[in-house]
């Protein structure tokens, strides 16, 4: 889990913004406590481990991200994992996720978190032969956090 010192954020995209949505406006000021978030996005192998089962498409390389839950599959898991582990995990909130993949506090504005070039953080379509790639292959952002602007 990487740390994250809270912080406000300016939540959605701007009206100029190539490719945003109707849905990601308007914008609007966000505060967030500290908080800790995963370094990766959960990898098929972690999932097998507290779950005993796989659900993901793509499972050539236990190292992928699980893909093909529910929220209420990640519940479930998070609450096994809980069990397992006698700590306390949850889901970010949307504002904590939008706030740790722009970098949080650290944030250098880029477009996708952590690069203005999209390849150089991101697995899609084009570069990724279109299915899920081992986590971390790429570059974090400025929190080191990996694959928050793609993959999954």
């Amino acid at each position: 889990m990487v740390p994250v010192e809270g912080g406000t954020i300016l939540m959605g995209s701007p009206t100029t913004q190539t490719g945003s949505g109707t849905n990601e406006r308007p914008q609007y000021l966000a505060t967030v406590s500290n908080y800790k978030i995963g370094q990766t996005p959960v990898t098929q192998a972690l999932w097998v481990a507290v779950m005993g089962s796989n659900p993901s498409n793509f499972t050539s390389d236990l190292q992928r991200p699980v893909e093909r839950v529910s929220w209420n599959d990640c519940q479930t898991f998070i609450n096994a994992l809980n069990q397992l582990t006698g700590k306390t995990f949850r889901l970010p909130t949307e504002a904590e996720w939008e706030f740790a993949a722009k970098g949080g506090n650290q944030s250098k504005g880029y477009i996708f978190a952590g690069s203005n070039t999209p390849g150089s953080v991101a697995w899609y379509s084009t570069n990724s032969g279109s299915k899920t790639q081992p986590v971390a292959q790429k570059a974090p952002n400025e929190l080191g956090i990996y694959d928050m602007s793609g993959n999954v």
